[in-house]
């Protein structure tokens, strides 16, 4: 299971926000895309249970009905964005959009879980594990993952105001961007005094961190309410890994 537990991994996937864009970006490493599993079945079911159209693999846009675009591939990273898509209107069609996105999100990370974490070929480590889960006819949305020993390094000696400041402006701007300006709420982004992130957005939306241990950090949301507080989230905890890997 792909977890860092306090080791180096090497670099395997990195995320960042494209606020020019309402987007998340997605790097994948090559050799990564190879060791990852593809589950047949499970796609069918998603499907199914959500009327998604179509699902495609790594060679194009990834995900359900193209919700990862394929930017590209240099130095053997293949570079995804992912655009947020706006609910301006409560409908169910643009509730699908918002879901294909954080299903491929969901799918993505569970792929991720279950691949091989040995070496690649980059000389980079990873900065962080992430797994989102969704299970909406149980009402269950979550956000779950490990910070890296550079990672936690970088929250108690390198992280500044103004990165937390960056981080607050990802959370608030896809939020508004989802709800095309009709909803709004305070955002939050702060370190503690042992060097412990914690991220805040409306209708109780957080991650925190649920435990720490010696050169590494389990981090959890809990229960999340719906799906743009998710996409919300996810959006700050990109940023975090965008800004910390320009920075470490």
């Amino acid at each position: 299971m792909f977890s860092l537990f306090g080791e180096r991994v090497p670099y395997c996937y990195d995320m960042d926000f494209d606020p020019s864009k309402n987007a998340i970006v997605l790097n994948i490493h090559d050799d990564f895309i190879e060791s990852m599993p593809l589950d047949q079945d499970v796609v069918k079911g998603l499907m199914t249970q959500y009327r998604f159209s179509k699902f495609s693999d790594f060679s194009g846009n990834f995900g359900f009905d193209d919700a990862f675009l394929r930017q590209g591939k240099r130095n053997k990273e293949v570079k995804f964005l992912v655009p947020i898509p706006k609910v301006s209107q409560v409908t169910e069609e643009a509730w699908m959009a918002l879901r294909r996105t954080a299903m491929s999100f969901a799918f993505f990370t569970d792929m991720a879980r279950y691949a091989y974490r040995g070496k690649t070929s980059s000389t980079k480590s990873q900065l962080l594990a992430l797994f989102v889960s969704i299970d909406e006819k149980g009402g269950r949305i979550s956000i779950g993952g490990d910070y890296s020993p550079a990672l936690c390094g970088w929250f108690k000696d390198g992280i500044s105001r103004h990165d937390l400041e960056s981080i607050e402006g990802a959370m608030q701007q896809t939020y508004y961007h989802i709800w095309d300006g009709k909803m709004h709420g305070s955002f939050d982004a702060y370190i503690d005094t042992e060097g412990r992130l914690t991220l805040k957005c409306p209708c109780d939306g957080e991650i925190y961190v649920l435990s720490s241990h010696r050169n590494y950090m389990e981090f959890s949301s809990g229960q999340i309410p719906n799906i743009p507080i998710l996409m919300t989230l996810l959006a700050g905890l990109a940023t975090v890994n965008g800004i910390a890997r320009r920075e470490i």
